[in-house]
């Protein structure tokens, strides 16, 4: 991919523009301001601009910003040592967010999100927040199984991992309730997931999700519900 790095620091830029090659993508252009950094963008149309929060003058999100303003079709990702920044930088359609020092495998998979970004995709609808350590990132909604409220924090699982995200099953029940179903006090399922329900020898019901080999439990007073949004 074609890449511009926004940095005021040289030894950042130069950092960013060895990993970019040894994962096999070309760093375009480098800036160390505002005034820099759109002027690469005009000039080189950069796929991706890494991009810093803290730079002289107008900062980074004041050039994502802008960037917003133009329509340009590059995607941004921020590389900040900062993460309270995170959701403001997801506000401006930020593909990701990148802590310093930048790990050769995070940046590897934020340039593939990248790489299968539809041209012009806004991200807002179909992402959802994630905390993962200090990280705060971005997970496809699609990618989601279930979110799960367990020990006073709800977790989001995408068949591999659960992720920390922020907010009540409430809060995801009224945001994603066209896509996911409350199943059980503690479960919001994606409905598209669901295969079959069964009965246990308590006289309940679990619901088996396609790929998963762990049934998720149903409420009682949820399982016609449920029944009724298997083909949703």
């Amino acid at each position: 991919m074609r890449v511009l790095v926004v940095d005021d620091e040289v030894p950042a830029r130069h950092r960013l523009q060895r990993l970019l090659e040894e994962l096999g993508h070309e760093m375009v252009a480098e800036a160390g301001d505002y005034e820099q950094a759109l002027n690469a963008v005009r000039e080189f149309d950069p796929e991706v601009v890494l991009l810093d929060i803290a730079l002289p003058g107008m900062d980074g999100m004041e050039i994502a910003k802008k960037l917003q303003e133009m329509q340009v079709e590059t995607a941004v990702i921020f590389v900040t040592a900062h993460n309270e920044f995170a959701v403001e930088a997801f506000e401006r359609e930020a593909l990701d967010y990148l802590l310093k020092p930048v790990k050769k495998q995070r940046l590897e998979q934020a340039l593939q999100r990248a790489q299968r970004r539809e041209p012009g995709q806004a991200p807002q609808e179909e992402y959802h927040t994630i905390r993962q350590g200090k990280e705060v990132r971005r997970l496809a909604l699609n990618d989601i199984w279930y979110f799960k409220a367990e020990d006073k924090v709800v977790l989001a699982f995408d068949g591999l991992n659960e992720y920390v995200v922020d907010g009540s099953l409430k809060q995801l029940e009224e945001r994603y309730g066209d896509r996911f179903i409350r199943t059980h006090r503690a479960y919001l399922v994606d409905c598209k997931r669901i295969e079959r329900l069964e009965g246990d020898v308590l006289g309940g019901t679990r619901v088996w999700l396609r790929g998963y080999d762990r049934p998720l439990p149903v409420s009682r007073r949820l399982a016609t519900r449920v029944r009724a949004a298997m083909h949703c």
